[in-house]
């Protein structure tokens, strides 16, 4: 944040005090890479391996939020998750208790 006086060698008795500051951008991304290392798969029809067997899984993570759509002070999230396990979608939006 940046202040300053308008005018500040005049002889105004009064003088007006300027704010400047530099506004958060509106958009933001995500996105992240990791893995599942677990004990996947069995079933109770196996009584070779019932726990399954021990796997890995790549996965990848990706987010993008709106702050203020259409104006109004909404937040809109879009949040997902993809691996070789489980595939995932979230869709947000929020409202500000005002607007209700």
């Amino acid at each position: 944040m940046q202040t300053a006086i308008q005018n500040p060698g005049g002889d105004e008795e009064q003088k007006y005090v300027l704010f400047r500051w530099m506004r958060r951008a509106a958009n933001s991304f995500t996105i992240g890479f990791g893995a599942q290392i677990a004990r996947i798969g069995g079933g109770v029809t196996s009584f070779d391996d019932p726990a399954g067997s021990t796997g890995f899984a790549p996965r990848v993570s990706f987010g993008i939020s709106r702050l203020n759509l259409l104006g109004l002070g909404q937040t809109l999230s879009l949040n997902t998750l993809v691996s070789t396990i489980e595939q995932r979608v979230i869709l947000t939006i929020l409202f500000p208790a005002s607007w209700t």
